[in-house]
């Protein structure tokens, strides 16, 4: 369904409108668990953020968005991983048990209460990954996390000219949509959801095309991603309908535990979360 409130929503919000070093990851103790600094007191809400970033250049805004976010201000629900349990191929066919922890939405700024989530190019999604000891997802780790979900949501799309995708008010007015779904659908804050973003991914086609973000999914309620895998924007291209969800880099295959970078580079084990080796 389109949204046709959404001019009236969009000028209602314009009118109120330095990191730490990569961490260790190597103990499986705390999988399931990033390495996100505790959110500070007094800091900017979601809608104070955006207010924040309106008249900022691009290049501004994500030193903005990585600054936030790499200071820990996330809403605190988004730091309890949910663990998916799946069955997968390897890529010689043999059935094996797969464990990994995803962010139970996609990646915002401010409170529980009052939160963002927040598009960003690829470049600011990978640094901020590096921090906390997480990755972006792959296509088919879009799609076991989709199936996986509790919480299946209704795409929502919207009808606007290009100016208005990429503006952060857009971002603010689709997130507050979505909040207003999972409310709607009577499901706590922490429920794993799906089926409301486009995953800016990983995939073996950046090292053929360096300079693109790639995206995928945003399925529909029949499964079926409206967005197949596309390469076609700059990577300095961002807009209201692109999602980052981070996954723990500690996954664990068969009962043993291993760095998803190393599974996806493996000329075997990629094909349980890749449908390509992913250097």
């Amino acid at each position: 369904m389109r949204i046709k409130v959404f001019k009236t929503i969009f000028f209602l919000l314009l009118a109120s409108a330095v990191p730490a070093a990569v961490p260790d990851r190597t103990d499986s103790t705390s999988a399931g668990t990033l390495a996100i600094p505790p959110r500070p007191s007094g800091t900017m809400t979601g809608a104070e953020f955006i207010r924040s970033v309106v008249e900022l250049s691009v290049a501004e805004r994500e030193q903005a968005i990585l600054h936030e976010i790499s200071n820990g201000n996330i809403p605190e629900f988004l730091r309890r991983l949910v663990a998916i349990e799946t069955t997968q191929k390897d890529a010689e066919g043999k059935r094996r048990k797969v464990a990994f922890f995803v962010m139970p939405d996609y990646l915002a700024v401010g409170s529980n209460d009052d939160l963002c989530r927040m598009p960003m190019t690829p470049h600011t999604a990978k640094r901020i990954a590096e921090l906390f000891g997480a990755s972006l997802t792959t296509t088919k780790m879009v799609d076991i996390i989709y199936r996986n979900a509790e919480l299946k949501l209704r795409p929502l799309p919207l009808t606007v000219t290009d100016s208005v995708r990429i503006h952060p008010a857009t971002f603010l007015a689709h997130s507050g949509l979505i909040t207003s779904q999972r409310v709607s659908a009577g499901k706590p804050l922490g429920t794993l959801i799906a089926g409301t973003k486009k995953d800016v991914v990983i995939t073996h086609r950046l090292t053929e095309r360096p300079g693109s973000v790639f995206i995928y999914g945003w399925h529909r309620l029949n499964g079926k991603p409206i967005q197949p895998l596309y390469g076609g924007h700059s990577a300095a291209y961002v807009d209201y309908s692109h999602g980052i969800r981070l996954v723990d880099t500690r996954v664990k295959v068969d009962d043993v535990w291993m760095d998803l970078r190393a599974l996806l580079a493996d000329p075997v084990l990629f094909a349980l979360l890749a449908d390509e080796p992913i250097p």
